[in-house]
C-alpha cells in the first residue's frame, strides 16, 4: 500500500528456544509469565519514548528502548 520500502520498522524480539525442533511451538505458543512480563515492559518502554519518534529523534528512541540511552 505504501509503494515504498523506505519506512521505519519496529520489531519486538521474542528470543528462541533451546532446541531447534521447538521453534514452531515456541513462536506460536503462549508465552510464559516471565516472557509476557518482558513483552509488556517492552511495549511500555516504546509508549514512554514515543514522543521521540514524533520529534524525529530515531537514534535517541532506539537507544532508550534498547537500554543504551
Amino acid at each position: 500500500k505504501l509503494e515504498t520500502k523506505d519506512f521505519w520498522r519496529l520489531k519486538i524480539g521474542i528470543g528462541k528456544p533451546l532446541d531447534r525442533d521447538d521453534v514452531i511451538s515456541y513462536v506460536l505458543g503462549k508465552p510464559s509469565l516471565n516472557d509476557k512480563n518482558h513483552i509488556l515492559s517492552g511495549i511500555e518502554s516504546i509508549l514512554d519514548n514515543s514522543q521521540q519518534l514524533l520529534e524525529g529523534s530515531f537514534s535517541k528512541f532506539m537507544n532508550n528502548i534498547n537500554g543504551s540511552g
